[in-house]
């Protein structure tokens, strides 16, 4: 079916702004990197937000096409996804790693922020959840989404474009015609669910839902009066079920039909029938490990270290010590290129739920967006790291790093009021005489981050250690 007809079918679906659960109907779709797929592959996730109800079509090569034809590609496997009725099976299973995952004491305190208590596929905030929710669409009952948004203004834009093009007259009113941005709790939830595809593909998590097994009954999806093939994504001994991604051919004007016209409308299977392939070392490293052992072998990874002048690591560096991941971590903040897809590439699936590399993130971010000066201790530590850095472009800071450079900038005033310009080395009983002045005169709460981030901006005069390798 052409990708024209496939839009008035989309079109054509009811679009309430309640599903028949009464949750909202709103999605976010999205473009991750393949955990432990070939180097450039790429998975569309497609997330209700209200409840994370997730649908994942991939693995293929979706970065490297060109916009218009990665827009197709995207669309098509959006309509195709509603017209047809998303299937169950595989988020079933990233709702049980979801709630696996509410274990893990320091990864808990983030999903219950991200995730609201006694709403969609169950109670993640209660010592006993409910099963999740089989959220499946009756056959002649599917819905469209009532809204939806992505996270790439760009990508954003041209869909918009594109879906004005599909419409025609008659839909050019449509709501869907316009993909809206997505706001921070649609990349939460989408970032969230993510982080749980990835984790039901590297614990091995135990079997919850006989279907996500390849099986008798797992080998078509039958919605619409056909079947639609799977896509198995083997890892572990185990098998999670994608969808298909379908890309339309280009048109071949010298190959004509027995009907004289040229092959429009034909399709070919993308590289999504090629299943996810694990580690082939056997393991999956932490990010430390993967930066100064595998990055270095993904084409994503090499050429956005290219682009910041980044140097990776190779295996026969191994008897050297390991090099700290403060400098990937660094290099791409003060370059603005420190995105979810980039922080991946270079330092791995496990990035994003690794709750000690995350804290080293963020601590790494606020101490470059306080911009120490000259004679500080920050200065002092990462002026050696930033030595052959192409450019300097600092992203905006979030509302929580604004507040945090604020309380810095007011206690760093009191410091100096009390001090002078010091341009010397603070003694520990200095630093808790300054301490207890704060408390007594009644200044508010004792915050240790914000101590250490004023002292670490504070000129002691010290001098840039330029043989600082972080090892």
């Amino acid at each position: 079916m052409s990708l024209k007809d496939l839009a008035v079918s989309f079109f054509s679906l009811p679009h309430p702004r309640t599903d028949n659960d009464g949750i909202e109907n709103h999605y976010h779709f999205s473009i991750f990197p393949a955990a432990y797929s070939e180097p450039d592959d790429d998975i569309i996730q497609v997330v209700k937000v209200a409840n994370q109800f997730t649908h994942i079509g991939g693995p293929m090569k979706l970065r490297v096409l060109p916009l218009q034809k990665r827009v197709d590609t995207v669309l098509r496997f959006l309509f195709t996804s509603f017209t047809n009725g998303l299937p169950t099976s595989l988020n079933n299973e990233i709702q049980h790693v979801l709630k696996q995952l509410n274990k893990y004491a320091k990864f808990c305190a983030y999903l219950q922020t991200t995730i609201p208590n006694g709403i969609g596929n169950g109670d993640y905030g209660s010592p006993t959840p409910r099963p999740p929710r089989r959220l499946i669409f009756a056959e002649g009952k599917n819905i469209a989404p009532c809204s939806w948004s992505t996270d790439d203004a760009i990508f954003a834009q041209a869909m918009s474009a594109r879906l004005r093009e599909l419409a025609g007259p008659i839909y050019i009113h449509h709501t869907l015609v316009d993909i809206q941005i997505a706001n921070e709790r649609d990349n939460r939830a989408a970032l969230t669910t993510y982080i749980a595809f990835q984790h039901s593909l590297i614990r091995g998590i135990k079997k919850q839902t006989t279907d996500i097994l390849r099986g008798a009954n797992a080998g078509s999806w039958y919605r619409g009066g056909s079947l639609v093939p799977f896509t198995p994504v083997n890892t572990a001994g185990r098998t999670l079920i994608t969808s298909p991604i379908y890309e339309e051919e280009d048109e071949d004007e010298d190959e004509e039909t027995s009907n004289g016209f040229g092959r429009v409308g034909r399709f070919r299977k993308s590289e999504a029938t090629v299943p996810f392939n694990h580690d082939p070392d056997g393991d999956y490293p932490d990010p430390t490990t993967y930066y100064n052992t595998k990055a270095y072998r993904v084409r994503g990874a090499c050429n956005l270290a290219a682009r910041i002048n980044l140097v990776l690591r190779k295996p026969h560096d191994s008897q050297i010590e390991p090099e700290s991941i403060i400098i990937p971590l660094r290099r791409l903040i003060i370059t603005a290129t420190d995105t979810s897809h980039n922080l991946s590439l270079l330092l791995g699936p496990r990035f994003q739920s690794s709750a000690a590399t995350q804290s080293l993130y963020t601590s790494t971010r606020m101490k470059t967006i306080l911009i120490p000066p000259i004679g500080s201790d920050f200065y002092s530590f990462f002026h050696p790291l930033d030595r052959g850095c192409p450019y300097r472009q600092l992203g905006s800071p979030t509302p929580a790093e604004r507040k945090m450079c604020s309380a810095v900038s007011k206690l760093l005033c009191f410091v100096k009021q009390k001090m002078g310009t010091v341009g010397r080395v603070l003694k520990e009983d200095e630093v808790s005489r300054m301490m207890e002045m704060w408390v007594n005169e009644g200044r508010g709460p004792l915050e240790m981050d914000v101590w250490k981030y004023t002292i670490g901006c504070l000129d002691q005069g010290l001098q840039p250690d330029n043989e600082w390798t972080g090892n």
